[in-house]
């Protein structure tokens, strides 16, 4: 028992990554109405545009998503220390934790509800009937959030074979970056046109993903090195999100390499502001409940943001302060209740399987 209680203790700065990284996410897809030009390929200008929308969704990008792939990259690492999984065990492992998930809310939530009111996704223009809407779902063409599972596979797969690979040298980090920086620039230069399951997509994954794997394995002296400078962690990390602000300082083609390091300083602070509130953050139940489903909010939260938008929040005509404020509330409260409900169901489901059995 012990063991188990230091190992989550030891776990609380990347559960704090996620949670954040989360919460944001629902924060960007809810206030992405507002971008110029809109993310959502919707007309909705209250006012001017608000170009600071532009730089959040900039920042989001770089900063969101890339945590999440670095923390399971970090978490993989783990596990495989643990239970020695082989390369096959691995991929049917992590392949139904990622596609099952996906394939789910996919066929009986994203897609259903984009057909009902009719929005407009990528890969899936208004007006689209039922069978090209599921066609392009099948072939990840308008997965929405879900993009996320699909490049966070192809990085697992990558790594499986990878790290069997270099783990065949001495000292596999240099050779591991050496794969990492190639499998990323063969897909992004020669790859641009396999749009199934966004695989286009995944080559910057594939660095981030390795970046968590490498390090784990050097996390003692990493943390220690963080824990001792916890002020200019801090520093670091606030100038590195300034800067994204800054849009021409930040060149799209970089972006992999500047979510490395955007990543890297965001563990670091994170480490830190964990130290500061450890005691908060183990004993917080709001908390515990993020952490515990937040897999189920990244799923549920769209197009829940879409549902609100159409039937309330567009009804309303509030200018961007009170639109952003209302839309973010009302979606985050709304995708709690979804994931209570899914909880429920699935606690019941659960049941009647055992008593079937």
């Amino acid at each position: 028992m012990d063991k188990t209680v230091k190992a989550k203790d030891e776990l609380v700065h990347l559960s704090f990554m996620k949670v954040t990284a989360m919460v944001l996410v629902v924060f960007s897809h809810s206030t992405g109405f507002l971008d110029t030009p809109n993310m959502f390929w919707i007309e909705y200008h209250p006012e001017a545009p608000w170009n600071i929308m532009v730089y959040l969704t900039h920042t989001f990008v770089i900063w969101l998503v890339p945590s999440f792939i670095f923390v399971s990259g970090f978490l993989v690492a783990r596990s495989q220390e643990f239970h020695h999984y082989t390369v096959f065990e691995q991929i049917t492992s992590r392949g139904k934790r990622l596609l099952v998930p996906w394939f789910c809310t996919m066929l009986f939530w994203l897609i259903p509800i984009a057909l009902i009111f009719d929005i407009p996704m990528y890969g899936r223009p208004a007006g689209s009937g039922i069978l090209e809407t599921y066609k392009a779902g099948f072939l990840g063409k308008c997965s929405f959030q879900l993009w996320y599972l699909l490049c966070l596979f192809w990085a697992t797969l990558f790594w499986a074979f990878g790290i069997w690979l270099i783990k065949r040298f001495r000292y596999w980090e240099i050779p591991g970056f050496a794969l990492a920086f190639a499998g990323m620039f063969c897909i992004n230069n020669y790859c641009k046109d396999i749009t199934f399951w966004n695989f286009w997509e995944s080559g910057q994954y594939i660095l981030l993903m390795y970046l968590g794997i490498v390090i784990y394995k050097h996390r003692k002296k990493i943390d220690a090195f963080f824990y001792k400078r916890r002020i200019l962690s801090f520093v670091l990390f606030g100038g590195c999100f300034g800067l994204t602000f800054l849009e021409s300082a930040v060149p799209w083609e970089y972006k992999a390499f500047i979510s490395a390091v955007f990543v890297f300083l965001f563990y670091g602070a994170s480490l830190n502001i964990v130290g500061i509130w450890n005691t908060f953050f183990t004993n917080n139940k709001i908390f515990s409940f993020l952490n515990d489903n937040i897999l189920l909010y990244y799923l549920l939260h769209s197009p829940t943001n879409f549902v609100v938008f159409y039937l309330l929040v567009n009804k309303m005509h509030l200018n961007k302060y009170a639109f952003f404020i209302t839309e973010f509330v009302v979606v985050f409260i709304a995708t709690t209740v979804f994931v209570l409900v899914f909880r429920l169901l699935g606690g019941e489901v659960r049941k009647k399987l055992r008593i079937a059995r």
